[in-house]
């Protein structure tokens, strides 16, 4: 009877077993990394001709970790380069020009661009830091509708780290005061202010830049709210969602509001 007893509560706790639910955390778990080391060699990096000396260096203490590796990169673009609002608003125009002398323009030593410039400034840097790294091009903004997305064309990136792959966003990390608002007359103007500037990186003044770590390896569920690949895979979400749809929604909502 007892044997009878105890293999009835045994099926029965294998069924309870079977049913519950699988337990989840509903965040995942922060980021605990200590980013004080690498900001700070980041930010008092001293002045190099070439690109990647200045990668060595900044890499050096971080060879084997490849978060803090991503992170100096990251937080040397930040903190060193500034957005070229005249470029984007004339983009078009510029890059028909003869001579082609924005396309050729190097942030590195111009310490100037634009978001596709700026997420191709840390691929380059990656590769060199042997970082599996890539450019993501898409449609980035806040409430975006149908209309809106076509005029907002974005880059940014994806990092591997320890076999996984993370997206992060070193433009929108600089935050909007650092953006260099200049206009000119004449698009030679233009072009003679980004020669000074390769001439005499030192006398560009950039002051104090905080960062904004949140689109610093950004989680995929976070990054879908404002930023849409054009090639899907690069959501890096189990489930893939439709950026039109979210469009659309976000339309449909502005109609309600007003």
């Amino acid at each position: 009877m007892y044997d009878i007893y105890m293999k009835i509560i045994y099926a029965v706790l294998l069924l309870i077993l079977f049913m519950a639910p699988p337990s989840f955390s509903a965040e995942p778990p922060a980021d605990t990394t200590d980013y004080t080391q690498a900001d700070e060699r980041a930010k008092n990096a001293p002045e190099f001709d070439d690109m990647p000396d200045l990668v060595r260096y900044l890499i050096q203490p971080f060879r084997a970790d490849e978060k803090l590796k991503a992170r100096v990169i990251f937080t040397w673009i930040a903190t060193h380069i500034q957005y070229d609002a005249y470029k984007a608003d004339n983009i078009v125009k510029l890059n028909n020009r003869k001579r082609g002398f924005v396309k050729k323009n190097d942030p590195y030593l111009t310490r100037l661009g634009v978001c596709g410039d700026i997420a191709t400034l840390f691929v380059k840097m990656a590769l060199r830091a042997h970082l599996n790294c890539e450019k993501i091009v898409g449609k980035a903004g806040y409430d975006l509708t149908p209309q809106t997305a076509a005029q907002a064309p974005h880059a940014w990136n994806a990092v591997k780290i320890k076999g996984k792959w993370y997206l992060l966003d070193v433009t929108w990390a600089m935050g909007g005061q650092y953006v260099l608002d200049q206009t000119y007359k004449k698009h030679r103007d233009y072009k003679k202010m980004l020669k000074e500037r390769q001439r005499h990186p030192e006398k560009i003044e950039l002051g104090d830049r905080p960062l904004d770590d949140y689109w610093f390896l950004t989680p995929p569920e976070e990054m879908i709210k404002t930023h849409f690949p054009n090639t899907q895979k690069w959501q890096l979400l189990k489930h893939p969602v439709s950026p039109e749809k979210i469009w659309k929604e976000n339309q449909k909502n502005k109609g309600k509001s007003k």
